[in-house]
Parts: C-alpha cells; structure tokens; sequence
C-alpha cells in the first residue's frame, strides 16, 4: 500500500484527498467499509487496496491478542510499586499539611505548596477528561471552554 500511494502523497496532488478518506475509513472502521468508490479510486491511481486490507486485518489481529493476553509479572510489580508511591507520596503530602500550621510567612508559604501539590495532579486529570466536551455545551454556551 505504501509504495503504490507514495507519489500520491504529496501537497497538492490531485489524488490525496481520496488516498486520505480511503486510509481514513479502513482505519477508522476496518476493511469492511471499503465501497466501489474506493475500489475505483483505488484502480484509477493504480493503489494495492488488498495489501491495506491485510494490513489493517493483520493489526486488528494482533491488537485483540494483546488485549486479551495477561500482564506479566513485571508489569503487575511495576504497578503495584507505582500504587505504593503514590499512596506514600499523597500520605507524606497530608502530614505536611497537617504539620506546617503555623502563622508565619514560612508556614503559610511551604502550607500553599502542599495544597497545590496535592491537589493539581488530579486538576489536570481532571480537565484532561473534561475537554473532550468543549464545544458541545447547548445553545449559546457552545463557546465556553469546560476543560
């Protein structure tokens, strides 16, 4: 597929929008969305569409298999030492929090750090997720940025 679409590939090339819907689809939806538009397009320019076929059949494959296969013991240590960090890591910050109470600059200084450490992780988490719904608000909220 590579080498029969690469002179098609370049800007402005009168072909490039179908190579790019066509890769789109199957890539998108699998192989079984190839219609006689693109197998037409496909002959017209000369592109192996079979071997884009296999390829993406071959992927899907080999996908499912690593969905499917278990973690391997290195894997599970390496997650469960993350866990443990973080579980430390979160417990040390709310000692902090709790132990620098004091009034003075210092204090209120070292007290704000802590607060921002413990909590922008999950803000940016947060807003992360949440992003995927800018623009979708109804009506004349459409503009505001909800991420």
């Amino acid at each position: 597929w590579k080498n029969t679409t690469k002179e098609h590939r370049r800007v402005n090339n009168e072909a490039l929008p179908y190579l790019c819907d066509i890769e789109e689809r199957v890539l998108k939806y699998g192989p079984t969305v190839i219609d006689d538009d693109m197998k037409t397009s496909s002959e017209k320019y000369g592109w192996d569409l079979k071997s884009l076929e296999t390829w993406v059949a071959e992927k899907d494959a080999s996908s499912f298999d690593m969905k499917t296969s278990t973690q391997s013991p290195s894997a599970k240590t390496a997650i469960s030492v993350a866990v443990f960090l973080f579980v430390v890591f979160y417990t040390l910050l709310i000692i902090g929090v709790i132990k620098v109470n004091g009034d003075d600059a210092y204090s209120i200084t070292y007290r704000t750090m802590l607060f921002s450490a413990i909590f922008a992780p999950p803000g940016a988490l947060l807003r992360w997720r949440l992003s995927e719904y800018n623009g979708h608000l109804p009506g004349h909220w459409s503009w505001f940025p909800v991420g």
